[in-house]
């Protein structure tokens, strides 16, 4: 309750007590954490000390600490009728799942694996039983979220500027990613990540697990990474990303001569750096003011998304094409890799559902409008392809005629092609396919 709720109880309780008869019948408990009233200029301290110094007012506390590790090991020992060196590991996991042994939560947590049968009793081993693969995939209580994110502020400087950048990781981070941040020099704080991850597991706040150090709720990273300042929280992103790019290599993919992507094995750290750099620098988007930079960051999310697109991630190829594009601004066509945006977008548009097919046929007309006609040949037909899922046929015939005889190409002279285009087998053929007959075509009528 706030200041004036606090000042409204505190006269009630005081008035009661000038009351002869009324102050042996009238009892008031409350309730509260020490760790957040600690301060002399806090409104329950202060209407707390009010209640101390009257005469009428007859005050006793009394005092709830955290259940230790050892008064966890009685509890499941009484409860289960098994000795401690059969208990001490689940009571260890439970004290450090419970924010320290916070009583409430202990009990809320035996109860819930209990009736999720991960503690059971078996009877051909006739006692109690757990499995501690399933223990370990449960997700820490709402209200051991909500305790520990009440007491973020009593970290130590170091402890919480740790969990501030790994909050910029999301809701996990590879441990590889950690052991090279650690020699980030421009980061404040990476040097100490590696030393405040071990006493911030025992808090109960990280987990670690599958080579990933994760944050045991999502409500602790939204607070911590939320408590950032905005500003400051992109110039986090844009260090990190910087640095973790500095130490991959960006390539994009050459092509071969069908069309396909290729790109050579570089191992699963540098491809993993590569998606986790390019993610930073797009989250610090708006302080990106150099073009230079911004030509490098469009570069990355090009073979960001050249990697996803060979993982058949199509939803993340697009979203990197799109973040690419973003940074190009007004940059000229002839240089840098505005084409190789704009048709990756296309195609990861074209690979999705049927929503993304308007939003490909305009890409495309984007890559027409900006580059030279032999080069628009493969837009062409991802236009004229998108059109004929968007159910378009007039549209698409209307659109590859003028094509076919801008190439030369005489069309009673060579039904074969004519005759796929009728059948609507331009979905069919390949980009490739459509470049080479389009200059077969030529060749006859020249």
């Amino acid at each position: 309750c706030d200041g004036h709720m606090l000042g409204l109880i505190t006269e009630i309780i005081v008035s009661m007590g000038r009351l002869f008869h009324a102050n042996k019948c009238f009892l008031f408990v409350g309730m509260y954490r020490d760790n957040e009233v600690s301060s002399d200029s806090h409104p329950f301290t202060s209407q707390y000390n009010v209640l101390k110094n009257n005469t009428n007012v007859n005050i006793t506390s009394i005092r709830l600490s955290s259940l230790s590790r050892s008064d966890v090991t009685d509890m499941l020992m009484a409860e289960m009728r098994l000795p401690r060196r059969l208990v001490v590991k689940l009571a260890n996991f439970v004290h450090k799942r419970t924010s320290g042994g916070h009583a409430l939560s202990v009990v809320q947590f035996l109860n819930m694996i209990a009736r999720q049968a991960i503690v059971a009793y078996s009877p051909t081993k006739k006692r109690y039983h757990w499995d501690y693969d399933q223990l370990k995939h449960i997700q820490t209580l709402d209200g051991v979220a909500s305790l520990i994110v009440s007491n973020l502020s009593s970290l130590p400087p170091k402890a919480l500027r740790t969990l501030q950048i790994l909050s910029c990781f999301g809701a996990q981070v590879h441990e590889a990613i950690i052991d090279q941040l650690e020699l980030c020099s421009n980061l404040e704080g990476s040097a100490d990540i590696l030393s405040s991850i071990p006493k911030l597991k025992d808090e109960g706040i990280l987990e670690a697990g599958n080579s990933m150090i994760r944050f045991c709720h999502d409500l602790i990273r939204e607070q911590v990474y939320n408590g950032i300042v905005a500003d400051q929280r992109r110039q986090m992103h844009l260090c990190i990303g910087t640095f973790l790019g500095s130490k991959t290599t960006f390539d994009v993919s050459m092509q071969h001569d069908d069309g396909q992507n290729i790109k050579e094995d570089t191992g699963p750290l540098s491809q993993l750096l590569v998606f986790v750099a390019t993610d930073h620098v797009n989250n610090a988007s708006g302080l990106v003011i150099d073009q230079l930079q911004k030509d490098q960051f469009s570069e990355w999310n090009l073979c960001a998304a050249n990697e996803a697109f060979l993982a058949s991630d199509f939803q993340a190829a697009l979203h990197y094409c799109k973040s690419g594009i973003s940074f190009l601004g007004s940059k000229v066509w002839t240089e840098g890799p505005c084409y190789s945006l704009h048709r990756g977008a296309t195609v990861s548009l074209l690979a999705l559902d049927e929503a993304g097919r308007g939003e490909a046929k305009n890409y495309a007309n984007i890559i027409i409008q900006n580059v030279t006609f032999e080069k628009s040949l493969e837009a062409q037909y991802l236009l004229i392809r998108s059109l004929i899922e968007l159910g378009s046929f007039e549209e698409a015939m209307a659109t590859a005629l003028p094509i076919i005889r801008k190439l030369g190409f005489n069309i009673p002279s060579a039904p074969k092609l004519w005759l796929s285009f009728l059948a609507g087998g331009v979905q069919g053929i390949s980009p490739s396919v459509f470049t080479q007959s389009m200059k077969e075509a030529d060749e006859v009528t020249s």
